[in-house]
């Protein structure tokens, strides 16, 4: 199944060479036509999650091989429910619970396979060397930061740094914090209850986020600042655990 530009229907593209360039020569989406989607989705709604996601990424993108495969080393052990998106109920209503990734955000959905997908494009389409993603804002975001990639690359390694020493500074007070490879902290501590101790950094004006939500309702997400940023979080956590 060809894909085709939004600007052109005679711009076509196969499903690798769609995902590995985004946007069409002519600055136009690559999308496929719904009506030629060879799909069983009755067929896919008896399988378990990771089972059906792989059938519906090979309807979509049906020149990748060993989808099962990309799929299953996705999001194997990255997310603490099999559903990944569980649907609970909630009185009558239903909520689709999205914050079970690695970062508890949305977008772990699709930032988990996205890489291994390009991945398997860039091998499919004879394109050699790193493939770096990167991720912004806005347009003119992204098109500083690829304009600037010294700036980029002491940015990310200043991030990691601050983000390796934060981390070993809250296990070191007793948090429980997992591992990260973004801008952020997940954290925990059993000496606090975690809205609690969101109420009280934020009375000392340090900012975090709290979900008051089930399973997660005891941890923090930490952003990474400076390290001065860091110092202040630290020293305001240490005031309210009495260090």
């Amino acid at each position: 199944m060809l894909y085709h530009s939004t600007r052109n229907a005679d711009l076509t593209a196969p499903s690798t060479h769609a995902v590995l360039e985004g946007i069409a020569p002519d600055g136009g989406l690559y999308i496929c036509d719904p009506a030629k989607l060879d799909f069983d989705w009755q067929g896919a709604l008896r399988l378990d999650t990771l089972s059906m996601a792989a059938k519906i990424l090979s309807a979509l993108l049906p020149d990748f091989p060993h989808m099962e495969d990309i799929v299953r080393r996705s999001y194997d052990g990255k997310f603490p429910t099999a559903d990944l998106t569980p649907l609970v109920p909630v009185g009558d209503k239903y909520v689709l619970e999205l914050y079970h990734g690695p970062t508890s955000a949305f977008k772990d959905v699709a930032l988990s396979v996205l890489p291994r997908l390009i991945g398997a494009a860039a091998k499919a389409e004879g394109m050699e060397g790193d493939v770096v993603i990167l991720t912004a804002t806005s347009g003119d975001t992204g098109k500083a930061a690829l304009e600037d990639t010294a700036y980029f690359e002491k940015t990310c390694a200043a991030i990691v740094e601050t983000r390796s020493w934060t981390k070993q500074q809250l296990e070191a007070r007793g948090f429980a914090v997992l591992d990260s490879r973004s801008n952020f902290l997940f954290a925990s501590t059993v000496r606090k209850d975690g809205g609690e101790l969101y109420k009280r950094l934020k009375e000392k004006g340090i900012l975090v986020r709290h979900f008051d939500a089930p399973r997660i309702g005891s941890w923090l997400r930490i952003t990474i600042g400076t390290p001065d940023e860091m110092r202040a979080l630290l020293k305001a956590l240490d005031e309210i655990l009495e260090v």
